[in-house]
This record gives C-alpha cells, sequence and structure tokens, in this order.
C-alpha cells in the first residue's frame, strides 16, 4: 500500500497505530511517521461523536467484524477536517487477530462540491420563491410540474398540489390561443421568447394582462425536456397607460372644445339678437311665433352647449380650491336636491359612516355640490319612481375618502361602461353627452377620481368617487 494514493493504517490491539503509508500522512497533515506511530487512533478524531464510533467499530473488528465504504471525518494535524470513505477488517496472523487494518479515500473536495451545489439550489430555490414575477417549469407536453408563491397567487392558488397537472392551455382564454400557438412556435425554434404580452385567466374566469418570456429547456439530446415560464402581471401598467392616453385625448379635446366655443359664441349672440330683434318686430304675429319660439329654443341650447365646451376646455388651478367639509357640503347638495321635481319620487338615504362626518377636502364647493346633483338627476332618472338613492359616504382609509352614489335603476349596458366619460357619448334623448365628462374633468383636478359600474348583484349601478383628504392634497 505504499505507493497508493488510498491512506492505509495498522492498529494493534490496544488501539495505538503501528504503521501508515505516506498518502495517510499527506492527509493527516503530519510529516513524519515518528509523529504518530504509537499514538492511540484517538488523536484523529475531535468530535466526541465520531470518536465514540470509532470505539465502536474498533471493538466490532477486534472480535472479527468487518467495516466497509462507511463515512468518517479525521481531525488533521493542522486543526483542518479530512471527510473520508474508509473500509476496516481484522488484521490476522496464524488465525489470531492481532490488530486491525484499514483504507480511506479522501472525499473533501467531492463533499464540498456537493455542499456548494447544495447551497446553490438553496439559493436558487430562495430567488424563484421570493421573485415578484410568477415562475412556473412545464414538461414537454406543457403540464404544469411546479409554480413559485407569486404564480400562484396570479392565478388564485394556494399550494402547487392544487395547480400540478394542469396545462398551462387551462389558464388561456379562447381569444388567445392563436397567439399561444404562435409563442410555442417561435420558442421551439429559437428556444427563447422575451417580453410577450398576453392575456391569461384566473382561477375566477378573470381576464389579466401579463408580460411573459419563456425559455425551452433540452436534453443532452437536444430534444426538448421542459420550459420555464416568467410571468408579470402588468395590470397596473396597462392601467396608467390607459390614463395617459385618456389625459392626452382629453387635453387635446379641451384645446379644441375650448377654440370652437369662443369661434361659435359670436355668431351664435348675433342670431340670439337677431331673433330677440324679430320676437319685437314680428313677435305679436301668430303665424311666425313658433318659429320664432323654435329658432330661440335651439339657440339656448347651442348657448348652453357652448358654456359646457368652454367649462371642459377650462383648466381649475389649485389655488381655487379650499379646504371644505365633505359632510357640510353633502347636506347642502341633499338641501338643493330636494326643491328638485325629482325629489318627490326618489327618495334619497343618506349616509355617514362613523369616522367620515369631520372629512376635510380641498375643492370648489359650488361645483362639488353641483356634481352631486347631477349624480342624483342621473340617478333618478335612470331608476323607477318610488326607488330608492343611496348617498353614501364611506370611513377614510388610507389618505383618502370614498362617496358613493346607488340606484336601483336597469344599470349600464356592458359595452357602454367604457364610454360612459367620452364627450358627447349618451344614451338618453336629448341628451348631450358632456355631463359625465365635466364631472371626471372637475374631479381629476381635485387629484381624484370617478368610476360607474353596475350593481353586483343587480338592479342599479354605483358612481364611485375618490378622493383626497384635504391634508394630503399637496402630498
Amino acid at each position: 500500500m505504499k505507493y497508493s494514493e488510498a491512506g492505509y493504517f495498522i492498529i494493534d490491539n490496544e488501539g495505538l497505530v503501528k504503521n501508515v503509508n505516506a498518502p495517510c500522512l499527506r492527509m493527516l497533515k503530519y510529516s513524519a511517521l515518528d509523529e504518530i506511530i504509537g499514538k492511540h487512533f484517538s488523536v484523529v478524531f475531535s468530535n466526541k461523536a465520531e470518536l465514540k464510533k470509532a470505539k465502536g467499530i474498533f471493538d466490532l473488528v477486534i472480535n472479527g467484524g468487518y467495516l466497509s465504504k462507511d463515512k468518517f471525518s479525521f481531525h488533521c494535524k493542522d486543526g483542518a477536517f479530512v471527510h473520508s470513505i474508509i473500509s476496516v477488517r481484522p488484521l490476522e496472523i496464524t488465525g489470531k487477530v492481532i490488530g486491525i487494518e484499514g483504507i480511506f479515500i479522501d472525499v473533501t473536495k467531492e463533499k464540498g462540491v456537493k455542499e456548494e451545489l447544495k447551497e446553490s439550489e438553496e439559493r436558487y430555490r430562495t430567488l424563484v420563491e421570493t421573485s415578484p414575477d410568477g415562475i412556473m417549469f412545464l414538461d414537454p407536453k406543457l403540464y404544469i410540474i411546479v409554480a413559485n408563491k407569486q404564480a400562484l397567487k396570479l392565478y388564485g392558488y394556494e399550494s402547487n398540489e392544487e395547480i400540478t397537472g394542469k396545462r398551462i392551455f387551462d389558464f388561456i382564454p379562447k381569444h388567445g390561443k392563436k397567439l399561444t400557438k404562435e409563442i410555442r412556435e417561435n420558442l421551439l425554434q429559437k428556444g427563447i421568447v422575451r417580453n410577450v404580452e398576453h392575456e391569461m385567466m384566473h382561477r375566477n374566469r378573470k381576464l389579466f394582462p401579463i408580460e411573459m418570456s419563456a425559455t425551452l429547456l433540452r436534453n443532452l439530446k437536444g430534444e426538448p425536456e421542459g420550459t420555464i415560464i416568467v410571468i408579470r402581471d402588468i395590470s397596473e401598467r396597462k392601467n396608467m397607460e390607459k390614463q395617459l392616453l385618456r389625459s392626452q385625448e382629453v387635453s387635446a379635446f379641451q384645446k379644441i372644445a375650448s377654440g370652437v366655443a369662443h369661434e361659435v359664441r359670436t355668431p351664435l349672440n348675433a342670431i340670439l339678437s337677431i331673433t330677440e330683434a324679430l320676437f319685437l318686430d314680428i313677435g305679436k304675429n301668430k303665424k311666425y311665433l313658433p318659429y320664432l319660439g323654435h329658432i330661440r329654443n335651439q339657440v339656448n341650447r347651442l348657448s348652453l352647449l357652448m358654456n359646457d365646451l368652454l367649462e371642459l376646455g377650462k383648466p381649475i388651478p389649485p389655488s381655487s380650491l379650499t379646504n371644505q367639509s365633505l359632510t357640510d357640503i353633502s347636506i347642502t347638495s341633499l338641501n338643493l336636491w330636494n326643491e328638485t321635481k325629482f325629489s318627490k319620487t326618489h327618495p334619497v338615504n343618506f349616509i355617514v359612516s362613523p369616522g367620515a362626518e369631520e372629512a376635510l377636502i380641498a375643492t370648489d364647493k359650488l361645483r362639488l355640490q353641483q356634481i352631486f346633483i347631477n349624480l342624483m338627476e342621473n340617478a333618478a332618472q335612470n331608476s323607477p319612481d318610488g326607488s330608492e338613492i343611496i348617498f353614501q359616504i364611506l370611513k377614510p382609509a388610507e389618505k383618502i375618502i370614498k362617496i358613493c352614489i346607488i340606484d336601483r335603476g336597469h344599470g349600464i349596458q356592458p359595452e357602454n361602461l367604457p364610454l360612459i366619460f367620452e364627450p358627447f357619448f349618451t344614451t338618453r334623448q336629448g341628451g348631450i353627452g358632456l355631463g359625465l365628462s365635466l364631472i371626471e374633468n372637475f374631479i381629476g383636478s381635485m387629484g381624484g377620481k370617478i368610476t360607474i359600474s353596475n350593481n353586483d348583484p343587480l338592479p342599479g349601478c354605483t358612481a364611485e368617487i375618490i378622493l383626497c383628504l384635504a391634508k394630503d392634497i399637496e402630498q
């Protein structure tokens, strides 16, 4: 065993080292035989558990037993440890056991590699599990093998047991199948696709926009053996893009509307003046009276439209907003509402949630009063006589406060919901379609937001206004 790369040793019946080879000295960091010969084998064990194990094996082998390929850690002379695989057998002369002999090989590097690999796997697992993006591993047939926490959250699942075994196609709406096929073909050709926008389907069947990247995994033969998919929910980004586009469109429309209104008002005033002169001149002639009345009504209607267009195009400076009590404004609006014809057929249930009584907002008081009245009128016009309108101020939360005006009417057709704030969009006969546009413009100038949605369950719809509390307006 002198020239073997394995360490070789002989220990007598008393447990004293009698002989070792050069690799054994080298691995245990001894420079000469006399440093270890005659020493008890316990000198190479500093760990009590390892020493106890070694003594048990020594007793086993001395009594005729064998040890094959067991794991041991030896304590070297320099304080380091050598991790090894060891085999031991009895040493006999003329049938009598006089000690033990054994060999061992150094597997420290291999163990280090395994530990590094294990640590690397743990780091990778942590990285995947804490990623803000959804990550899924699919088999060659696109069945889900495993998904990280964010992927489970995106699709509405609690654990991998719930989602494992489902196909990725289970989460793609019918209209997205064609795009998915194209992505799959590109993936097979190129091995990777990046930042493709798509739509996915939640467990509850609700759609949400995503940005997806995918990498094809191949085996040593080059055959596909799986796919890694990274999914990012871009709902917030899409909403911001829509808001930006909407803002740009509104800004452009405001400029055009303001210009048109100014240009039209001059000849309109001239027509109105001429009409009034005609009334004085021939207004007593019953033959012409209906025509003059029609001209006057249409001119007045156009004047109101021009005023609305000017309001829509007029920027609202922050300096015009003052801190006001939301409850006081609401009560004043209700008092004014009670003077209208709609209040006789549609009672209003005014609710102020606890904690909302003292809420202050920065606003133009008169405009906000008119907005509340207009929304209640809209609710009444679209509700059966005798039905109640709910006007509710919710408890402030996270620096904002919500106001809801709820009716019990026939609601809004789903295809019309995205259009209701568009200028000149109306479904009401005789309506101009600027009311909600003006409301949205003013609420936006206050740093707020208005949405209108159908009640779930029906009937009716809800206008929800979100406003910043006064102390947070500047922030």
